[in-house]
């Protein structure tokens, strides 16, 4: 009777735990980060903005300007909410409304949430660099100096 080699079972297992550990809780999950955030296009950026209720959301107008400054998914995680509210109406800002101040907040609350969904089920190993960088700083020098060790501290403690 033939048997497998315990690293072959030791890598099968790890695989496995990997897979279950980044797959998302199908309930819980917003179905706009199934896709990797930082691979959205401005045209996924500007329906994420209006389905957020940026007011007053004149699609056509703030998707001209999205793609004009080229916000994709992976510049939106780099940009605060002034910067992204000054590339949608640079009249808004100057006026400093209540109007401002309520989308301000809005926006700061969903980038929030979005980046908080990241955290908790990132689909890329760039997603979890954001949200966790000095442990992806560790794997990935892990990795390079002693693989197997790093491997199993993943396997035991992460």
């Amino acid at each position: 009777m033939l048997r497998s080699p315990p690293i072959l079972r030791f890598v099968v297992f790890f695989i496995c735990a990997l897979v279950e550990g980044t797959r998302g809780h199908e309930g819980h999950e917003d179905p706009a980060t199934r896709q990797s955030v930082d691979e959205w296009s401005t045209q996924e950026v500007s329906h994420w903005l209006r389905k957020e209720g940026i007011e007053p959301w004149n699609e056509q107008e703030y998707f001209l300007r999205l793609k004009e400054h080229e916000i994709d998914g992976f510049l939106l995680l780099s940009l605060n909410e002034h910067d992204l509210l000054h590339v949608l109406d640079p009249r808004m800002k100057q006026d400093r409304s209540d109007e401002f101040d309520r989308n301000l907040l809005r926006l700061k609350t969903s980038l929030g949430e979005l980046k908080e969904a990241i955290a908790y089920n990132p689909i890329s190993f760039w997603e979890y660099r954001i949200a966790h960088r000095r442990n992806a700083a560790f794997f990935l020098i892990g990795l390079c100096v002693a693989p197997r060790l790093t491997l199993l501290y993943l396997m035991f403690f992460e």
